[in-house]
């Protein structure tokens, strides 16, 4: 699945990130070459490997979870471009 120019300026609109024409062509690129190593791994045959869903001791792993104070929520926001009393607000990225 190829990305293309206009869904690089789509996404890039909604992320309010901005890019020259040079680096819309480097992103296209990327994507390009990372969908081909997908295609490439895809394209192994690991039909005799045995699946590994859990390849770490995940709860030897994990910290204790341990409550603490965090940020106060007016600090958090404070440099918010969009904000109501509670929560940063963001473009809706689902249409």
């Amino acid at each position: 699945m190829a990305v293309t120019h206009d869904e690089l300026v789509k996404l890039a609109k909604v992320s309010g990130l901005e890019f020259s024409d040079k680096e819309y062509t480097e992103l296209i690129q990327a994507f390009k070459q990372k969908t081909e190593l997908m295609e490439a791994m895809n394209a192994v045959d690991t039909s005799g490997i045995e699946l590994r869903y859990e390849p770490i001791n995940a709860e030897k792993d994990l910290r204790e979870d341990v409550v603490r104070p965090s940020l106060p929520r007016d600090t958090a926001l404070s440099g918010a471009a969009e904000k109501d009393s509670s929560a940063f607000l963001v473009p809706a990225t689902v249409e």
